[in-house]
């Protein structure tokens, strides 16, 4: 099965930097305005949704603490080394927040380890180690068999909260709690993996927390990576002429030039004019739109009708055109 690493061609404990360099290098080769093979768009979201779970885990795996337990035995190994359960939460965004790395909080609703008594389970504060399984967290009988069935007795924890158990979780070490949590939103930010922020799990370690993003459609300016596509309305005589003008792209103003004898359909670029992310930015491409005026002034009409005039004479009279 192909991980996200191995997608990114980097190793399980690659650094930040070494995984942001690894993704810029495949995002250049790979981008569908350089890629023109089948199935570029999908290689490239790809690409990025596996980005941004490996740089989001790699920047945020951190150490927890666990509960205080007297005679606390080392950090088991083992492959079933229990986990608690992930939690999927949607937010919705606007185009405009995806390009301004705009910071959305997040509150979830979650099982975290009981502040009463710090996942103890006890008032004391305190557990024993669990008879039936010795404290190893598995049923002895499934030891001799290879089994390595979990016990029911600790829930395979391997400890049991000394008495009178605690009043908030009633021995479980577990309670519902909210938290928050920050996430930046930018073009590439359609699902975000956020390492332990899930559901807790005495004996074991915590769940993550994916967030999925449904960015709002609208008609304006459209994302394509870090460009930003929008279309230009112009008239016959800026399209002839040229000029100069000034367009909101997501509430940002843009200086946009015309140049002289543009088509219709025809598209303007301009660097620096697109989203940012990780110090770099992408382009403003501007799809011209000529538009032929529907009413026009008397002095206009004269304009045009000598306009129209130069125009035969240049030609010498009227095209006419085959069938």
């Amino acid at each position: 099965m192909t991980t996200d690493y191995d997608i990114l061609g980097v190793s399980e404990d690659a650094s930040v930097e070494e995984i942001r360099r690894a993704y810029r290098t495949k995002a250049i080769k790979c981008h569908p305005d350089k890629d023109h093979t089948p199935g570029a768009d999908e290689r490239f979201k790809r690409l990025t949704k596996a980005y941004h779970a490996v740089f989001t885990f790699a920047k945020t795996r951190r150490e927890r603490p666990s509960p205080v337990f007297e005679d606390r035995p080392k950090k088991s190994e083992s492959p079933l080394r229990r986990r608690g359960s992930n939690l999927t939460v949607t937010i919705k965004a606007t185009a405009r927040e995806m390009t301004s790395n705009a910071v959305r909080v997040i509150s979830i609703n979650r099982q975290g380890i009981c502040t009463a008594c710090q996942g103890s389970g006890s008032e004391t504060g305190k557990a024993h180690s669990c008879k039936p399984c010795g404290g190893s967290g598995f049923q002895g009988l499934s030891l001799l068999l290879g089994e390595k069935k979990r016990c029911t007795h600790c829930s395979g924890t391997g400890r049991i909260p000394v008495k009178p158990f605690c009043g908030t979780c009633w021995g479980k070490g577990i309670s519902k709690e909210t938290v928050q949590t920050k996430v930046v939103l930018n073009p590439f930010s359609e699902v975000f993996v956020i390492p332990g922020m899930g559901n807790h799990i005495i004996g074991g370690d915590p769940g993550d927390l994916h967030v999925s993003i449904q960015v709002e459609k609208t008609t304006g300016p459209q994302m394509a990576g870090l460009d930003i596509i929008t279309n230009i309305v112009i008239s016959p005589a800026q399209a002839i002429l040229g000029d100069n003008i000034t367009i909101s792209i997501y509430g940002r103003p843009v200086e946009i030039r015309i140049p002289i004898g543009i088509e219709n359909g025809a598209t303007i670029e301009k660097d620096g004019g697109g989203s940012t992310v990780d110090g770099k930015t992408g382009k403003l491409r501007c799809v011209v739109k000529i538009q032929t005026p529907t009413f026009i002034s008397k002095e206009e009409e004269e304009l045009y009708k000598e306009i129209l005039k130069i125009e035969k004479k240049q030609t010498k009279g009227p095209k006419i055109l085959g069938i």
